[in-house]
């Protein structure tokens, strides 16, 4: 056999184990079409447990903040809203704000005077203990709110607070946004209600 024969044959051999140009094209087009969706759906997926991961840190800073509130609610006594301070020495009657307000003050436990209101310039949910002088009980208003949390919204209504009251309760409204201002802004509602368990007389 000639050097040309072995030569014709071994490029017919050749073009028969290859792939053209064409099935080459078509491979990597399928490829590339199957790694962006893949990669879409991954993008997908870490985006939305992010979201949930959002959405569970402010559920839990929210539930714990409001909580708080309402346990302190519970073994208070003498609910007033609208009120920036009451004195622990003094011993008034509570008083009803059915309509709502931003704030509430109430006797803790220890006889302290407990505010709670809405920061307006920082959307933050304060608390304010002013303690019976010389005791070292009073503190400035600290937030009880991550700066994550935007708080649009914070009502207190209170009923039953006035003399003659039978059991007095409170209902607090929360609403606002988590993460405000970024892809994983989350709005959010939270209402829980309160009812004292140390009767004023």
């Amino acid at each position: 056999m000639s050097l040309l024969n072995k030569f014709k044959k071994l490029n017919k051999d050749n073009f028969k184990k290859g792939f053209t140009l064409v099935e080459l094209l078509v491979a990597v087009s399928l490829f590339v079409v199957v790694s962006t969706v893949s990669i879409m759906a991954l993008i997908t997926v870490k985006e939305a447990n992010a979201k949930a991961q959002v959405k569970r840190n402010v559920l839990n800073n929210l539930s714990f903040a409001v909580e708080n509130m309402a346990r302190n609610l519970r073994v208070g006594t003498v609910y007033s809203c609208n009120r920036s301070s009451l004195s622990p020495a003094e011993t008034p009657v509570g008083v009803d704000c059915v309509n709502g307000e931003d704030n509430i003050t109430f006797k803790d436990y220890l006889g302290d005077a407990v505010t709670y209101s809405l920061d307006g310039d920082s959307k933050v949910i304060l608390k304010k203990i002013t303690g019976i002088e010389n005791q070292g009980r009073t503190t400035p208003a600290l937030p009880i709110t991550s700066p994550d949390v935007q708080i649009d919204t914070l009502r207190f209504i209170v009923r039953e607070a006035g003399a003659g009251g039978l059991q007095p309760f409170a209902v607090i409204f929360v609403e606002g946004v988590a993460k405000p201002g970024t892809k994983l802004e989350t709005r959010f509602k939270v209402q829980t209600s309160a009812s004292q368990r140390v009767l004023d007389f």
